[in-house]
């Protein structure tokens, strides 16, 4: 079984899927989050194995605002 946690739920799935339908399965946006085991960030394709605890991270975006021309 693999564990995947996102915060303050979990679900249990079958090892042998990839990250990312193991997020659809549990009814997640593989776009919306990113996932890590063992401390270190893991891509979508990663098949996850018997054992696997998997966080999910929010992605969390932003940006610079447009600079403003201020030449008077």
């Amino acid at each position: 079984m693999v564990k995947l946690i996102y915060r303050n739920k979990s679900w249990e799935l079958t090892a042998g899927m990839t990250v990312r339908d193991a997020i659809l399965k549990c009814g997640l946006n593989p776009e919306q989050v990113l996932a890590v085991r063992a401390g270190k960030l893991i891509n979508e394709a990663t098949l996850l194995k018997d054992g696997d605890e998997i966080k999910l991270v929010a992605v969390i975006s932003g940006g610079m605002l447009p600079a403003t021309n201020n030449m008077n």
